[in-house]
């Protein structure tokens, strides 16, 4: 599979990560047939399985990813970020299966995680569906096979992570088919471990039992009371996700009709 790689995209800020992130990736997906690189600024990772690459100056999100694509020569990359740890064994056929269906397909874009899952199923491929033009975060940052012209294509100039998946949803709009996402998940990771810059409580309890090199004296853990409103705002955000894009397109028309 000299044609796919994994790029996990970082940067010196969160390189305490590196070692638990690393650490759980090679315990759940150790058959893995893929070169893996690390991108980074100025740092890197010693270890044998993982080739780093450096990008210099952090001058923002979009920038370091170019850079660290531009010097990937696999036809295909799954995009992963440092703070979204595997909690479950990886089935590499799955994942084996995807790459050949985005190539099968001509696709650009293949989301291994179903948040938001597809909007329409995909003759001859029933573990995937498409993800249509107007659909929310069409375009996401990690835990995605990328053909990577697409995605180099897509990056955008100065922009954040969050920028990309908003403002790269909105480019992505010019082309109609080509954005396909798995029915059920085929990376193993829960939500990301960082909000913020700090550890989530939760998660800081949890990986901090398992003893895979998190070191709590990079960064902060959440106080109780920063936990309560990051909860409390998720959980008010679940109704209105269970209601489909398209519904809920029409129901702001509606509204402003009616204004």
């Amino acid at each position: 599979m000299s044609n796919t790689s994994i790029l996990v995209a970082s940067c010196d800020e969160y390189s305490d990560l590196w070692i638990p992130f690393f650490a759980l990736f090679w315990r759940f997906w150790g058959d893995l047939p893929f070169k893996v690189y690390l991108g980074s600024n100025y740092k890197t990772l010693n270890h044998p399985g993982v080739k780093t690459i450096t990008v210099g100056e952090d001058k923002n999100w979009s920038h370091g990813l170019k850079r660290m694509v531009e010097q990937i020569d696999s036809e295909y990359i799954i995009l992963m970020l440092e703070d979204f740890f595997l909690r479950k064994p990886v089935n590499t056929s799955d994942v084996l299966k995807c790459i050949e269906a985005l190539k099968e397909l001509n696709g650009y874009m293949l989301r291994l995680v179903p948040r938001p899952g597809p909007d329409k199923p995909v003759a001859g491929y029933s573990f995937i569906g498409t993800i249509e033009p107007k659909s929310p975060y069409r375009v996401s940052a990690q835990g995605t096979l990328w053909e990577k012209s697409a995605l180099l294509a897509l990056t955008g100039d100065g922009e954040s992570v969050w920028e990309f998946e908003l403002k790269g949803t909105e480019r992505s709009q010019a082309v109609e088919k080509g954005y396909y996402c798995v029915r059920k998940a085929v990376l193993t990771y829960g939500h990301h471990v960082i909000e913020r810059g700090k550890w989530f409580r939760n998660e800081a309890r949890r990986f901090g039992r398992m003893n895979i090199g998190c070191d709590f004296s990079k960064r902060q853990i959440m106080s109780v009371r920063e936990s309560v409103i990051w909860h409390v705002s998720k959980l008010l955000s679940y109704p209105k996700g269970m209601i489909k894009w398209s519904h809920r397109r029409k129901i702001k028309q509606c509204i402003k009709g009616i204004q």
